[in-house]
């Protein structure tokens, strides 16, 4: 979903970034078109790399913070234990009551470490079947989806009218009833 609503708001002011600069500009509609669709496949292509890379890139930041934990876990437990109990005590538990829930958590290092990683470095562990390459297809399926909005004025109605300014303002009204549903 992020990646979907990242991709599409995206996707909605740069072209129609470029169609009214285009337009500002009085190119031709032919010219807005142009412009458009190669500024869309550029972007598309750029934001869904980008977001897998990035995905990728914190997965494994975090792969490796959890790793670090749990070596932290296996090797210095009692420091790990005493850590936690201060970090929930902080947040108003009772120490004892830290130290019960805790001793409770920490006989699972994997469940305790997964705590840890939330608790302590407010960090989500990614699931097994999270795949950052599907993320960045998401974003620039929805970059080209509804990025061709601000377009759509130009393609359908140039057929009715070739007034610069009545098809901006049909982009105006595509773009905006886009953005608000």
């Amino acid at each position: 979903l992020k990646s979907a609503v990242f991709g599409g708001l995206d996707g909605i002011i740069t072209t129609f970034a470029v169609v009214a600069g285009a337009s500002g500009g009085n190119i031709n509609y032919q010219g807005i078109l142009i412009l458009g669709f190669s500024s869309i496949f550029a972007d598309a292509l750029s934001m869904g790399v980008g977001d897998a890379l990035s995905s990728k890139a914190e997965a494994e930041y975090i792969t490796r913070e959890r790793n670090r934990e749990m070596w932290e876990c296996e090797n210095y437990k009692e420091g790990e234990i005493k850590e936690m109990v201060e970090l929930y005590t902080k947040k108003g538990m009772k120490e004892e009551d830290a130290k019960t829930v805790i001793d409770i958590i920490s006989k699972d290092n994997q469940f305790f470490v997964d705590i840890m990683m939330v608790e302590e470095l407010g960090l989500m562990p990614p699931d097994d079947d999270d795949n950052p390459w599907k993320d960045g297809a998401v974003t620039f399926a929805s970059f080209v989806f509804f990025g061709t909005f601000p377009l759509l004025g130009y393609v359908v109605f140039t057929g009715l009218t070739k007034n610069a300014d009545t098809l901006f303002w049909i982009a105006v009204g595509l773009t905006s009833a886009t953005l608000f549903a």
